[in-house]
Formats: C-alpha cells, sequence, structure tokens
C-alpha cells in the first residue's frame, strides 16, 4: 500500500522494516503528507480484518474432523483475531507500547522560561531546574508547552531540536514535557559546553491549543546559506554552507505593526510575510508573525537574507527604511543571484586587504570595519552602475522611475523571471546606492539585538521576548519585555543563567547555587535583574571564553553597538572559563536604573521567599497552614521595625496629608461627586477581598470618597486610546480620571503577577505617586514596579515602602485559600492600623473631615482580631505552631466539617459507584446466565428452569427485563440507604449552591468549582453562589430541587447588631428548604458561630469562638430582637419625655456627645502600639463609666464593633470552614479514582484545565497603551495647569489695567472739577 501511494519502494522494503514487523509489529516509511498516511494506516486495519474474516468463514466452511478442528484450526483462529485486533488498536485507534523514535518519520505500528547553561559541571542537574520552572510557569497558562535546544551540526555550528506538546485535561504538562525532551536529547551529540534551553508554556488567545500554535516557534524551515562570521582572532572568515534557522518564545500579543507610519493588523502582517520570506504561514497564531519578522530582520553575516532586507527596506533616503507591504518583490532566484554579487565583491575587498595584512571586524581597529563596509557599498555601486550589473543581475531593462530618487523592485511584464530595476533618469546613482547601502548595513549590523530592537519599536501589543538563532547560539541570546513581565536570574556557582516571564520561576535555581561547593563565586551571590516592562527593554546576554589579556569592555559583534550607543558590561565569570557579558537597550525615555542596581539579591535575602517545595496535596497543605500564617501576620504587625509597619506609617501620613487639603469643591466638600480620596482595585478574589475592605473603611470614615473598581475598569477607562465603556456602572472614561488626581490608590493582588493589576499600576503612575499594593510576598512583579517611583529618588525615598506583605510567598494550587485568608487577614491589619492612627496620631481638622474610632474601640477590635487565631485552629485542626490538635478535641469543628464534607462527596460519586455495582450485576447475570428472577422462579417452584411452565419463564423473564430497565435507579436506592442518605433525590449530577456575604459566597464559588474542574463528567458538579439577605431567593429557589446541596454561612445573630441579618439568612434558608417533591427537599447545610439549628435544615456546624462577650450576650435567655425592641421603646419614651425641658435636653445632648469623644474611654491612647482592652468582656468599661445609660443605648454604641467583628473576623472563619469543609469533599471524590482503576485514572484538584491561576495576558483589557496613555495624561495635566496660570495672569493683567483705568478716570474727573 506504501508503494501504491507513491513512497520509494527501496525506503519500504527495508531489511530494518522486516525485523521490526516481526519484533516490534511496526514499520518505518518515509516522511509522507495526511493524505498518504490515512491510506496506508486504515488500509492496514481494513485489510487485517478482512483476511480474520475470511479466514473464519473458510475454516467454519470446510469440513474438518474433531480433532484438527480443536487443534490447528483454533491456533490459526487465535492468531489471525488477535492481528486483527492488534491492527485496529494500533491503527485505527493509534495505540502502542512503543516509541517513536525519529521525529522526521511516521511510525506506524503495525499500529517563557529558559535556562542559559555556561557549566558542565552543573548538567545533570539542569532538566531539574528546567522542570522546576515549568510546574512554575504554569500558572500562567498551559496548555500546550515546548522547548527548543541546540546540537551541533555538520556544517560546523548548530541545529535545533524543538520539543513541543500538548497538554490534556488531566496530564502534567511538565512532566511530559521534560519526558519527551529526554527522549529527543538522547539523539543529541553533545560536543559543546554552553547549552540553552529556551521554552515556553502557553495559554492560547489567538487561537486553539494546537501542536502549530505551540512555542518555540519558527517561520523558515531550517536552510543552509553562506554565512561570513567573525574569528577568535578577530578576522572575517566564510563558511559555504551554515544551517540557518531561527526561534523565538513570546508571551503576549502581538497586534498591530507600524510598516512606514501606517499601523497594520497583524492579519495583514501574516500575508505580507507570505510573499516577503516564498514560505508559506505555519501557524495562524501571532506568535509566528514575530518569528517571521526575526527572519527578515536578523541577517548579519548572511547575504541572501540582506539583500532581502534591502529590497524590503531601501528607499531613496539612505537614513530611513520604509517598507511598503503592498510591493511586488523579486523571487527567491532573483535574490540569491543578487547575493552572490555581493559574496564576490567582499571576498576580492578581504583578499586584497589580505595581500597587505590587514584584519576586518577588530576591537582594536573599528575604522578597518568602517572601511570594509564603504569599500564594498563603492564597488558594489561601481559594477551596477556599468552594463555589467544588468548581466550579471538578470535585469533586461529600465524604465523611467515613478519617483525621483527612490529604488523600486518590481517584475518586469516583459519577462516574470527577469528582475527590473527601475530608476529615473535623474536619479539613477542616488537610489542604486542607497539599496547597496542598505543591503551592506543589514549584512554588517543586523544582529540579534539590533533585529529585536528593530522590532519592539515598530510593533504595538505586549511582549515578553526570548529570541535564538543557530548561528548565534553559541554565544549569545536575546532577552525583551515590554507590557509583559521578564526576569533574568544569575547563579556565578553553577554556571546557570535562568530567564522567564514569572519572577518566581527563575528562582528555580536557587536550591542548585545553595548545594554548591563554594558559597559564593568570587564573592558574587545569585542575583535577578527584572527588565523594564513600562518603558521597553532589550537585553542581549553574550558569553565567551574568559581571557587573562581581555580588557574590561565587550568586543562589539557589530558596527551599530558602537554607532547606536549600546551598553554592554560583564555580568558575572564562572567556572569552566566562561565570561558573561550582557548588552542593554532602553526602548523609552522613562529610562530605569541601571543594571547593576537593580540587581536583586537571591542568597540569604529575607524578602526574596524561596519557591516551595512540591507536595502531594497543595490545597490541603495551603489550608493547615492557614493559622500559622495569620498568626505570623499578627506578629509582623506588632513589630515596629516590621516592612508592614513602615508601609502602614507611609500610607496614613499620605493620607492624613490629603485630609489637611482644602476640597477642590468647597461648595461639594469630600463626597461621592469629589476628588477620589482612595482607589481600592483588584482582580476576581483579590477584588472581592478589597471591596469588603473598602465597605469597612467607609464604615469607620465615613468622610473618606473612597472607590472600589476592577483592574480591568480602571484599564479599560483611563488606559486606552479608545475607552471601553463600562455600561451598567456610574464611570465615564471623559470625567473619571479628573478624580484621580493625588489620590492614594490600593492594589489589592494575592498573586503580585496579575496582568491588568500590573497594568493599572504603571498606568496610575500618571496621576498619582501614591500607589500601594496588598501582595504575597515583597518580591513581586507588581512590587518591582513600584519600588521603580522612588527609584533614584533621595535618602528619605527609603522609608516609602509601598508594599504590604502577606509573607504567601508562591503557592501554584489554583483553588486559592490560604493567600485568600492572608489577604483578607493583612488588610484587617491595615484597617486596625488606620484606625489607630486617626484616634491616637492625626490632627482634629483630619479626624473632622474622615470620621475615626476612639482607642478604646480600636482597641477592642483588636481583642477580637487576636482571638481569631484561636478559631481558625479549632477550624483547620492545626494549631499555629503546625501541631495538629485535631485528636486533642473531640468536639472540633473540623470533625464535622469534615464529616459533612464526605457525605456530600457520596452524592457526587453515587453515578460512578451505580455505574459498577450495575456493570458486576450485567456481568454476573449475563456471563453466568443467572438473572435473579428466573433463579428465584426456578428455586420457588422446585424445578430446573428448563421444566418451568412458560407462563412463569415469561413472568420471570419480563421481571428482569424491568431490573435491567430500571437498574439505575434501584442501584441508587440501594446505595442510598446502604449509606444512609435520603432514598428519594433526584438523578443526576449535584449543584451545590453556596449563601454568605459576597466576598465570602463568590470566593467559595470559585473555590470549589475550580476543585472539580478536572473531576470526570460522571462525577462533576455545577457551583453557584448568592447572597442571602439580597438576591439568593431570587436567582436560586427557582432551581431548587430534590438533593440540591445547599450550604449557607450564618451570622451570630446572638449579637444585637447582626440579629437582623441572621434573621434574613434563616428565611433564605428556610424558604429554599421549604421547596419539596415527593415529600424530600433540598440538602440545606447551615455554618455559623450560633450553636441553634433551623428546624428545616438538614445539619448545622456551629464553629467555636474564643472571644470575648459582647454586652448583649449578658443578658438573660429569650428572643434577642424582641428585647432589643422593648428596650428600644423604654428608650424612646425616655427621649421624648426629656425632650420637653430645654435643660434635661442639653444635658441628655451633652452627655451622649461624651460618650462618642474620644476622650471619654481613651485608656490607651498613650499607648503607641494597639494592644487589646483589658476588660472582662467587650464594653466593660464603657458601662463602668456611663452607668446611667440604658441597655439599650450601650448595646448600640457596640453596633460597628459588631459589624466590624462580622466582615472582618466572623466572615473569615466561615470562609475557612467551608474551604476545609469542601477540600474533603474534593479529596475524596479525587482519590475515588486511582483506587477503583488500580492507578490508570486520576486528577489533581489542585489545577484546572486551563491552568491559569495567574491571568498574565490581556484578560480582556489590553494594555499596549498603556505607556502612550501616561504620557498623554502627562502632558494633558502640564497644559491644563499652563492654562490655569496663563489664565489668572491674563485675568490679573486685565484687573490691574483696569484699576489704573479706574484711577486715571477718577484722577481726570478730579482734575476736571478744579476751577
Amino acid at each position: 500500500m506504501a508503494t501504491l501511494v507513491g513512497l520509494d519502494h527501496a525506503r519500504v522494503y527495508t531489511f530494518g522494516n522486516v525485523i521490526l514487523s516481526g519484533y516490534r509489529q511496526k514499520v518505518e516509511l518515509p516522511t509522507c503528507d495526511k493524505e498518504q498516511a490515512g491510506l496506508i494506516r486504515h488500509a492496514g486495519w481494513i485489510g487485517s480484518l478482512c483476511v480474520a474474516i475470511g479466514t473464519t468463514f473458510l475454516l467454519y466452511e470446510t469440513d474438518y474432523d474433531a480433532e484438527d478442528w480443536h487443534g490447528n484450526s483454533t491456533a490459526v483462529l487465535f492468531a489471525v483475531w488477535k492481528t486483527a485486533l492488534d491492527a485496529a488498536a494500533s491503527d485505527l485507534f493509534r495505540a502502542s507500547t512503543t516509541k517513536n523514535t525519529d521525529p522526521q518519520t511516521i511510525n506506524f505500528f503495525c499500529g517563557n522560561f529558559g535556562i542559559l547553561l555556561l557549566d558542565s559541571n552543573s548538567r545533570s542537574k539542569v532538566l531539574q531546574v528546567l522542570q522546576k520552572m515549568i510546574e512554575v510557569t504554569m500558572v500562567r497558562g498551559a496548555q500546550s508547552g515546548g522547548v527548543v535546544t541546540y546540537a551541533p551540526s555538520r556544517g560546523g555550528n548548530h541545529r535545533g531540536c524543538r520539543t513541543r506538546v500538548v497538554n490534556g485535561k488531566r496530564t502534567n504538562l511538565a512532566k511530559l514535557l521534560i519526558s519527551k525532551l529526554n527522549r529527543n536529547q538522547a539523539r543529541q551529540h553533545r560536543g559543546r559546553r554552553t547549552e540553552l534551553f529556551q521554552g515556553h508554556t502557553r495559554f492560547a488567545t489567538s487561537s486553539k491549543a494546537s501542536l502549530s500554535g505551540t512555542h518555540p516557534h519558527q517561520w523558515c524551515p531550517l536552510s543552509q546559506q553562506t554565512y561570513w562570521f567573525l574569528s577568535d582572532d578577530g578576522a572575517l572568515h566564510k563558511r559555504v554552507k551554515a544551517d540557518v534557522e531561527m526561534y523565538i518564545t513570546h508571551n503576549g500579543d502581538l497586534d498591530f505593526l507600524d510598516v512606514c507610519g501606517v499601523t497594520h493588523a497583524v492579519e495583514e502582517i501574516q500575508t505580507w510575510l507570505e510573499r516577503v520570506l516564498h514560505i508559506p504561514m505555519p501557524a495562524p497564531v501571532d506568535s509566528a508573525a514575530i518569528a517571521g519578522l526575526m527572519d527578515l530582520l536578523r541577517t548579519q553575516g548572511l547575504w541572501s537574507s540582506s539583500v532581502r532586507f534591502g529590497c524590503v527596506f531601501g528607499r531613496g533616503d539612505a537614513t530611513t527604511h520604509c517598507p511598503v507591504i503592498d510591493r511586488p518583490l523579486p523571487t527567491v532566484h532573483q535574490q540569491q543571484r543578487i547575493a552572490a554579487l555581493f559574496d564576490e565583491v567582499l571576498e576580492e575587498v578581504i583578499k586584497e586587504q589580505q595581500s597587505v595584512g590587514s584584519k576586518y571586524l577588530q576591537q582594536e581597529s573599528s575604522g578597518h570595519m568602517q572601511e570594509l563596509r564603504e569599500r564594498v557599498k563603492s564597488r558594489v555601486s561601481a559594477i551596477a552602475s556599468s552594463d555589467a550589473i544588468f548581466h550579471c543581475l538578470g535585469l533586461n531593462e529600465a524604465t523611467d522611475f515613478q519617483s525621483p530618487g527612490k529604488l523600486e523592485i518590481v517584475v518586469s511584464s516583459s519577462s516574470c523571471r527577469d528582475l527590473t530595476v527601475a530608476l529615473s533618469s535623474s536619479g539613477n546613482s542616488t537610489a542604486l546606492g542607497n539599496f547597496v547601502s542598505c543591503t551592506v548595513d543589514a549584512f554588517f549590523d543586523n544582529d540579534l539585538l539590533h533585529a529585536t530592537h528593530f522590532f519592539l519599536a515598530n510593533a504595538k501589543g505586549s511582549f515578553g521576548l526570548c529570541v535564538s538563532s543557530s548561528l548565534d547560539v553559541d554565544k549569545e541570546v536575546v532577552v525583551a519585555a515590554r507590557g509583559q513581565t521578564m526576569s533574568v536570574a544569575f547563579y556565578p556557582s553553577t554556571g546557570m543563567v535562568c530567564f522567564g516571564s514569572e519572577q518566581a520561576a527563575v528562582k528555580a535555581g536557587l536550591q542548585l547555587e545553595n548545594e554548591a561547593e563554594v558559597e559564593y563565586h568570587n564573592g558574587v551571590p545569585a542575583f535577578r535583574v527584572d527588565l523594564d516592562d513600562l518603558g521597553g527593554e532589550v537585553l542581549r546576554l553574550s558569553f565567551s571564553k574568559s581571557s587573562s589579556s581581555a580588557s574590561s569592555a565587550a568586543p562589539p559583534t557589530s558596527l551599530s553597538a558602537q554607532a547606536k550607543g549600546y551598553k554592554s558590561f560583564r555580568i558575572m565569570e564562572c567556572d569552566g572559563g566562561y565570561t558573561l557579558r550582557g548588552t542593554q537597550v532602553q526602548e523609552s525615555s522613562l529610562l530605569q536604573p541601571p543594571f547593576h542596581k537593580r540587581k536583586v539579591h537571591l542568597q540569604d535575602n529575607p524578602l526574596v521567599l524561596p519557591i516551595p517545595p512540591t507536595v502531594e496535596d497543595p490545597v490541603g497543605a495551603d489550608i493547615a497552614e492557614i493559622p500559622h500564617r495569620l498568626n505570623k501576620i499578627q506578629q509582623d504587625w506588632r513589630n515596629f521595625e516590621g516592612m508592614n509597619r513602615v508601609t502602614a506609617w507611609y500610607f496614613m501620613r499620605q493620607l492624613h496629608a490629603r485630609l489637611l487639603e482644602p476640597p477642590a469643591n468647597p461648595t461639594v466638600g469630600r463626597g461621592m461627586k469629589g476628588p477620589v480620596d482612595i482607589l481600592v482595585t483588584g482582580c476576581e478574589v483579590s477584588l472581592w477581598a478589597g471591596e469588603q475592605f473598602a465597605a469597612d473603611l467607609s464604615l469607620t470614615m465615613p468622610g473618606l470618597n473612597i472607590v472600589t473598581m476592577s483592574a480591568n475598569k480602571v484599564l479599560g477607562l483611563v488606559g486606552q486610546h479608545f475607552p471601553v465603556p463600562q455600561i451598567g456602572h456610574p464611570f465615564a472614561a471623559d470625567t473619571e480620571h479628573l478624580q484621580f488626581k493625588n489620590c492614594l490608590v490600593l492594589l489589592v493582588s494575592h498573586s503580585g503577577g496579575t496582568f491588568s493589576s500590573l497594568a493599572v499600576a504603571n498606568l496610575m503612575r500618571a496621576f498619582t505617586s501614591h500607589i500601594f499594593v496588598v501582595t504575597s510576598e515583597w518580591d513581586t512583579q507588581v512590587g518591582r514596579a513600584l519600588r521603580a517611583i522612588d527609584s533614584g529618588a533621595d535618602a528619605a525615598s527609603l522609608f516609602r515602602s509601598r508594599i504590604f506583605s502577606t509573607g504567601c510567598g508562591f503557592r501554584p494550587a489554583e483553588a486559592s485559600s490560604i493567600s485568600l485568608a492572608a489577604t483578607h487577614q493583612l488588610l484587617t491589619q491595615i484597617l486596625l492600623y488606620m484606625l489607630h492612627y486617626m484616634s491616637t496620631f492625626a490632627s482634629p481638622e483630619a479626624r473632622e473631615a474622615a470620621g475615626y474610632f476612639s482607642a478604646y474601640e480600636v482597641a477592642q477590635l483588636e481583642g477580637l482580631n487576636v482571638a481569631c487565631i484561636s478559631a481558625l485552629e479549632d477550624i483547620v485542626g492545626v494549631d499555629r505552631e503546625h501541631r495538629s490538635v485535631a485528636m486533642e478535641r473531640p468536639d472540633a469543628a473540623c470533625h464535622a466539617l469534615r464529616r459533612q464534607g464526605a457525605t456530600w462527596a457520596q452524592h457526587v460519586l453515587e453515578a460512578p459507584v451505580v455505574w459498577i455495582m450495575a456493570a458486576m450485576y450485567i456481568f454476573l447475570t449475563v456471563a453466568f446466565g443467572l438473572p435473579p428472577a428466573t433463579i428465584l422462579s426456578s428455586v420457588i417452584m422446585g424445578v430446573p428452569m428448563s421444566d418451568r411452565p412458560m407462563y412463569v419463564s415469561i413472568i420471570s423473564g419480563a421481571v428482569d427485563a424491568v431490573l435491567y430497565i430500571f437498574l439505575p435507579l434501584w442501584m441508587s436506592i440501594l446505595l442510598r440507604l446502604w449509606e444512609g442518605r435520603h432514598p428519594m433525590h433526584r438523578l443526576g449530577t449535584r449543584t451545590v449552591v453556596v449563601g454568605d456575604v459576597p466576598w465570602v459566597a463568590q470566593s467559595i464559588e470559585a473555590f470549589l468549582s475550580k476543585l472539580f474542574a478536572c473531576s470526570y463528567s460522571i462525577a462533576s458538579l455545577n457551583v453557584v453562589s448568592g447572597n442571602p439577605v439580597d438576591h439568593f431567593v431570587h436567582r436560586h429557589t427557582h432551581r431548587v430541587v430534590r438533593g440540591s446541596l445547599l450550604a449557607v454561612g450564618r451570622p451570630d445573630g446572638r449579637l444585637n447588631a447582626l440579629v437582623t441579618a441572621e434573621g434574613g439568612v434563616n428565611l433564605s434558608v428556610n424558604q429554599a428548604s421549604s421547596i419539596q417533591s415527593y415529600g424530600v427537599r433540598c440538602e440545606s447545610v447551615t455554618i455559623g458561630h450560633n450553636p441553634s439549628k433551623l428546624s428545616l435544615s438538614a445539619n448545622h456546624i456551629t464553629l467555636r469562638d474564643s472571644r470575648k462577650r459582647f454586652i448583649c450576650e449578658r443578658q438573660s435567655g429569650g428572643n434577642l430582637l424582641s428585647k432589643l425592641y422593648t428596650l428600644h421603646s423604654k428608650s424612646v419614651q425616655k427621649k421624648l419625655e426629656a425632650l420637653k425641658d430645654e435643660n434635661d435636653n442639653i444635658t441628655l445632648l451633652s452627655r451622649l456627645k461624651s460618650s462618642v469623644s474620644s476622650q471619654a474611654l481613651n485608656k490607651v491612647s498613650s499607648n503607641q502600639q494597639l494592644k487589646p482592652a483589658d476588660e472582662e468582656y467587650i464594653g466593660e468599661q464603657m458601662t463602668e463609666r456611663f452607668s446611667d445609660l440604658s441597655e439599650v443605648a450601650l448595646m448600640q454604641r457596640q453596633s460597628t464593633i459588631q459589624h466590624l467583628y462580622e466582615s472582618r473576623m466572623a466572615s473569615l472563619q466561615r470562609l475557612v470552614a467551608f474551604m476545609v469543609m469542601f477540600h474533603e469533599m474534593g479529596q475524596r471524590v479525587q482519590d475515588f479514582w486511582p483506587r477503583v482503576s488500580f492507578g490508570m485514572l486520576g486528577y489533581k484538584m489542585d489545577r484546572t484545565h486551563s491552568i491559569m491561576r495567574i491571568a498574565t495576558t490581556a484578560s480582556p483589557i489590553p494594555a499596549s497603551d498603556v505607556r502612550g496613555r501616561m504620557k498623554e495624561i502627562v502632558e494633558a495635566a502640564s497644559l491644563r495647569k499652563a492654562e490655569i496660570i496663563i489664565r489668572d495672569a491674563l485675568l490679573k493683567f486685565r484687573r490691574v489695567r483696569a484699576s489704573k483705568r479706574q484711577n486715571q478716570q477718577a484722577e481726570t474727573t478730579k482734575k476736571s472739577g478744579e476751577p
């Protein structure tokens, strides 16, 4: 069949294929297209199946005796059917037990991270580091991934070996990629010391996840070209056949490209590249277009590529290169003929100069390099000006040029194969000279650095870029950043350089560095440098053998390195004799500090946290660490020298100064229509935690104008040249940006690397310098962007800390648990500090402008905050010292939570368990012929089954049929009765409805849905959420069915401020639980601190609190709400009576005023450190001081504190309780599959299908306009300021002139009135 479809007969019938077909049941065929492959594959299994059927038919129809039939015929049948099944499995279903060993052949089995390794001693562990980098980078998305390495080729340079895989829904991309890379590397020849691993994990944004769209990308395949290179002695040499190919890895999006001052979309650029490069587009993704552009731009040492560059970019003005994408271009053959001329001229010039002993392109004689360049230009121009140039180039005529002095290359109408250079009669020499100059300059200058810089200068989008070439991989690699982060870590002791888009990923080599025998190589610790992603930066890493006589200056690889002022510097030296140098190009005028001043030491740096070790259950480990981490945050906050306290002090200094500023519009004052005081922004769970913080801050400081807005909304409103309308939100692009001037911005990003949050951190610098972030550690991408605000400032900048850190570090689990809880706790600490600062240090003017709490009330909140840790220990079952306390506390809440999670896991696993039970039932009854009703009838009648009456056989058969028809139903009922669950629940996928305050409900919905994102469809669930005191009933009660799972968090109704909130929650739960069908309701579970259980709920889990009691909890039993009504009515009666007497009224008002005065109960104001109030119950000191106040007045005085307790402490405890319960539920479902499938099935609940814990691409608002918008906003502000100054000066001038005129008129009148 292979011969019939057109494959080479000699390559098919080989000795190797004969051996393979017999030993491994496979053959290796030469490369063929998809149609040929399909014909061969399907012909194999169809032919084998036909042979098996024909043989069986023949044996059955032929008359054999019994002995022969049971002997040879059975063996024949077994052989043919085994062959047919084997062929179907391998060729039809492509199942195989062997591996493909050659990517260039098709086997028919009859069936932005990277490492630059300079020290070969570390090669044995480099793949471990690489796998760790992949695992960390996967948080950005891991639908597919790839790595390219280079191996020496026969041509004297290198060839790329690309490894790419598309990840499955439940497979591990890091393991898949490293496994395939190991197999590919086994075939590579390791003949060099330096080694590059350039990789990428992809989250598709412009196309579906496929192998063709997976990085690393290349446009032009491997080709052999004549290559001129610089030898070690500085001389220029020629290599006749060099392997040429390029690879790029790109994180971000290419949106547009400026060509000749005209902006073109990426689709137009892709079509243009197909014409320019004469190669079809390899993949319909934007990153492939970048690879094609780099093929076009990197031309150094290649005359064919340089001629192509000149044909595209050459024009009349030699200093301006302007491509025209619709211009006709020469063929490849014509370009090669032109390149041959340039090559011959260069050889002649070099031979002439070698005769006099000169060398070119030497460091000591850059003038000779320029002289060589000019000689080639003049020699080629001289040849081209004569008639011989047209004969040499295959040109047959010269026509008039459309525009004088301009070069245009067109296809002649008289001959499609001839190239015509059309020059005007007045500008022949000028146009031809410009073409020659452009080509020669590209040959000498356009290395990787220049090509990457040229691309970024004209591209629009976001770019984290790494570029490598087979011609340069033994001496340099280029990384670049703009709009996307890129970090480079240097490890001198191991000779390793790690680069990647994720800061945490480049710390993967830290463990290997710490294990080195020498602590610091040459006294230099490992360090990291982050490229300027805002202004744009290109960094070339050059490496070469060290030389004692080498000067400190880096030898330029092109004239452009000197002419364009590229910065070159030494980075490090490592064992093996290699020196690493860097060449830095900053694209924007927004310059970062010098390279050496941006170093972040990775070793012995308490602010840089290591990557956490890999654990089997990341989600469970994170939840168990919550009490410890939150306790560490509280302890750190009590440390005056802690970084969080320094940041809080600077934050409040800026807020205090803003409060003392006069209102922009005195008639409006502060409020929603005035300027924004604090902007709180973030994404997803970070935003939800920030929204709750902003609500609590508005409650305690009502005078502040606090705006909470998604980072995507901020980016869409003020970060785009064409704003994104925010439909349904009270924000407008034409007015909102005017209110951000000098406001305080609080970014909440628990990862510190979210795309939109990072873009907003840069964007808001155009409005204000008061930008702060709440994140997981000091060393994050957003933190680095904020530190750049104060770079180069005075010594006072050391105290301008802008980063609040939870200390959680990098957490790979996509279901956010500890990072969210720690973020909420840190925001609580910030709120308490703000209240403490306002009550203790703020001026009376600032207090009046913002509003404040007394120091006594703040101390009460601090006591509740400290007690929260003990409550969390009981919920999690692990104390703050990492010790398990579950066994010591049999009544701990963690036991009830896990039991409930296990029960709900049984609901989810019901379908697969019933399927297994049904499969066993069918197998036993069918395979052994033992239907239960048939057997039972035979046993009852006492006769064999064959002797039963006909009607008995029919009836028993009908009963068995009914049992089979309703097999899932009665199996489910039996299983439910066995497990103690209600037997009448609805069959099918379960729905979990979560009800609580918004930030808890939304966060738990995201948490639970991510836990089950990779679950098998037969054991999946739906997750929704709602606010029980708002829209919960309207959104979800119409969807309640038998067996719906309802989990609701209840506020503590024992507190007078929360009694109505709990009443609303209870009403919603009862309304949902009262809906029934066949007498069955939904299964509702409530979680809260109030031990009372609702009558209609299936279960209630009580959370133990360790706090002190409030005044309302010291009252005797009974209904609290009815007591409040009674006390309230009595209090109103007394107030009305007091109002009858003016003196009593004044006394009452003065008493009420003193009760809210900050001095009345400010017993802790003298202490600068915030401590819990020393009292037996909350409000004891207030009760003693105001003993004549009524009970309702005292309880109402605690309403705000109880509100804050609910929003900051109690809701946090319910959040963690939900996490413990749902983690147990997800863990049981996850562990079920490996047990029942003997390890063949399984998934990890800490990841999802998309694997995107951090949204690091446009999601959904791009940031390509941020840099331009920053300049526009600053310029617009300067223009407005200038307008105001000019207007004021003009008004002042007019007033002065009017005053002078009035004085003159008065004097004139006075003089005219004199006698």
